[in-house]
């Protein structure tokens, strides 16, 4: 990262990436897509461990809670869902 360059690319989402945020433990990334989804992202490898899907529309944020075990995901069908980051369930 001191070049400027990006040190990994993480593609899977067909729309465009909403918000982006770091696990706990610096192991794992969350994306929130307007395709209606979540992806939780091995940091190291850059491969998706979990599409979550559930939301009706775009997913505007989704955060880690502080322990990361869990994932919250905001969407533009105006919920919020809770996720067991480990299984990728809905909690």
């Amino acid at each position: 990262a001191s070049t400027g360059e990006a040190v990994r690319v993480l593609e899977g989402h067909s729309d465009r990436v909403n918000s982006v945020c770091w696990s706990p433990d610096g192991s794992r990334l969350a994306s929130a897509s307007a395709d209606e989804t979540v992806r939780v992202w091995d940091a190291s490898t850059g491969e998706a461990v979990h599409v979550l899907e559930g939301h009706e529309d775009a997913v505007i944020s989704t955060c880690w809670s502080p322990d990361g075990s869990r994932l919250a995901s905001a969407s533009a069908d105006e919920t919020v869902r809770v996720w067991d980051a480990s299984t990728g369930e809905a909690v």
